[in-house]
């Protein structure tokens, strides 16, 4: 009896199920006689046969004990919801999560199960990155990276670019790090909706690099610390957040007061900068 089968019944159904079972197997094991002529071998193979449909049985009396209890005969989609409560609005991963999956079967299917629960997606953390990408299948991802990044995150990541959502990119020293990690950047992420640059103190910055002169995404959310505004993102006409901070801005007021009152469903600006001749 498969564990979704065993889920689905009531307790007195389980209980009797699991009494059938054993009944059954206890039967097999008071008929079986000497006959006048046997083969020991066959004797034998016979018995550890039915040893091993018993010890199978009994390793499924702990998950039914579990079954019986109200707490894990809760839907999967409620233990998710539970899941995502324990995922603070400062996580870089899921790692807060995981003691879920160890407290029994069921949560742990249940939770592993659910795509969302696996969206953050750190690069601080090669072997949980691997585990999240492989969870979240198609469902939008929450990218956090610090540079320099381990070698093989590329070639983990490679597969996922065009559902990323939200990329953070901290400790920047020059953008081309950006192209070179992900190839046709920011084509190559259409679903890009929420981005933020921070770049490494004390490095200076090629401002006549535009990796958006070609293709500006649909960006709801964007934060650029000590990164310019670059001249294609003034056509965003999208956001509902924009944050500049540290930096030594490279536009006039003017254009800068024109491309926020050109985004109409802009909720939220921070801006902490100065300007230059």
């Amino acid at each position: 009896m498969s564990r979704e089968v065993a889920h689905g019944l009531s307790i007195s159904d389980l209980l009797s199920v699991l009494n059938e079972k054993l009944g059954l197997e206890c039967s097999k094991l008071r008929d079986l006689s000497l006959p006048p002529t046997f083969s020991a071998s066959s004797l034998a193979s016979e018995i550890d046969s039915l040893e091993a449909t018993a010890q199978d049985v009994l390793r499924v009396i702990p998950s039914l004990r579990n079954l019986l209890r109200p707490v894990n005969r809760m839907p999967p989609e409620i233990l998710s919801h539970v899941a995502r409560y324990l995922i603070d609005d400062l996580s870089v991963d899921p790692i807060s999560i995981v003691p879920l999956t160890h407290v029994c079967r069921y949560w742990r299917e249940s939770v592993i199960s659910t795509p969302s629960n696996w969206t953050l997606i750190s690069s601080k953390n090669e072997d949980m990155t691997a585990a999240c990408l492989q969870r979240a299948k198609a469902a939008p991802l929450e990218i956090t990276l610090e540079m320099p990044l381990y070698p093989s995150f590329t070639d983990i990541f490679a597969l996922h670019f065009q559902t990323t959502r939200t990329l953070v990119v901290d400790f920047l020293s020059m953008i081309e790090e950006i192209t070179n990690l992900f190839p046709n950047f920011p084509q190559s992420m259409p679903t890009l909706r929420s981005l933020e640059l921070v770049r490494k103190g004390g490095v200076d910055w090629d401002q006549s690099i535009d990796p958006f002169q070609s293709f500006v995404p649909a960006l709801e959310r964007l934060r650029l610390s000590g990164v310019p505004l670059y001249p294609s993102l003034l056509g965003l006409e999208t956001l509902t957040e924009f944050t500049i901070r540290d930096l030594q801005f490279n536009l006039h007021l003017d254009t800068l007061l024109g491309f926020m009152e050109g985004n109409h469903s802009l909720e939220r600006a921070t801006l902490d900068l100065y300007f230059t001749d």
